[in-house]
């Protein structure tokens, strides 16, 4: 009888360091539900601004280093979204142009990719550099930092993108005014 109660008091202690051991490893930061987050991680687009998020996870060499990381983070996703919204109004507008449909100019699908490099190169230093940092949001749960960078979506950011797409198109030989407009027209759009 002593060897069952002493396996049933033993059974009992077990589970009560097991219960103990892991309130001890619970993570009592809370949570905090994705509605509470602002609206701006899930659309960096809002209020008409051409944006994107970076995010950067707590370190150990400071909260402005932090800061510091989803900034470049953020800085590197925009030129990203904008060398990707370029390189769309390029395939769209060589898609429905018939100098490239008949085969003039050679695949519309590559000379959009050596435009876009072109066009990015020249213009990512500058959007880049009149980004600025809308928004900060700290996760109180996990403490990774959340920056909003923006650049205010203008007509002078449109015609600088339309304008070195335009440039970028005489130096290939490609200039015409059926392919120019096109590609004006859905930068344009890719931009508004």
């Amino acid at each position: 009888m002593n060897r069952i109660h002493f396996a049933r008091s033993a059974r009992l202690v077990l589970l009560a360091i097991i219960a103990l051991a892991g309130a001890a490893c619970r993570d009592d930061r809370p949570s905090v539900p994705a509605q509470s987050r602002p609206d701006w991680i899930e659309n960096p687009f809002l209020d008409g601004q051409f944006g994107a998020v970076g995010i950067a996870t707590r370190s150990i060499a400071g909260e402005q280093q932090t800061i510091d990381q989803a900034m470049a983070a953020a800085r590197t996703e925009l030129a990203r979204t904008l060398s990707s919204r370029i390189e769309t109004a390029y395939k769209t507008a060589f898609n429905s142009s018939s100098d490239f449909t008949s085969g003039k100019h050679g695949g519309a699908q590559q000379v959009a990719h050596e435009l876009t490099e072109s066009v990015s190169k020249q213009l990512s230093n500058e959007v880049l550099r009149g980004s600025r940092r809308r928004a900060l949001y700290t996760d109180p749960a996990t403490g990774d930092h959340y920056v909003w960078v923006v650049v205010e979506r203008d007509r002078t950011l449109t015609e600088r993108i339309s304008g070195e797409a335009q440039r970028q198109l005489k130096d290939r030989g490609i200039a015409g005014s059926e392919i120019e407009k096109r590609v004006a027209d859905e930068i344009a759009v890719a931009f508004k």
